[in-house]
């Protein structure tokens, strides 16, 4: 279930659930084979800008538009490291700001 707020690259909200945008998602599935190939952000940074990759442009509910750099070295680890783009979602209770992973086709909880 999508709670709201800016959803992850590749990614569009869809009433209470998110729906794919393919020519986002396809740039991630490059970060990550590049990634694995290359074993390092540092490297992984370089060659999406030496190949052009940049980040595509969205635009926020409120019209504004955003992307179209480069990526940095932080925003690649949070890709690489965002639990949605291996079949999980993350909730988070506002008293106790814990996470909670579930898995999209099991439903079972990892604290």
């Amino acid at each position: 279930m999508w709670m709201g707020g800016t959803p992850p690259l590749g990614y569009q909200p869809d009433g209470r659930s998110l729906s794919i945008v393919d020519d986002h998602a396809e740039i991630i599935r490059s970060i990550f084979r590049t990634y694995l190939d290359l074993g390092s952000v540092r490297l992984l940074q370089d060659r999406l800008e030496l190949d052009g990759i940049v980040k595509p442009v969205r635009t926020a509910r409120t019209g504004h538009l955003y992307g179209g750099g480069p990526f940095s070295r932080g925003e690649l680890y949070a890709i690489l490291n965002n639990p949605i783009y291996i079949g999980r979602s993350v909730t988070r209770t506002p008293a106790t700001r814990a996470c909670t992973l579930r898995s999209s086709n099991r439903g079972s909880r990892h604290s």
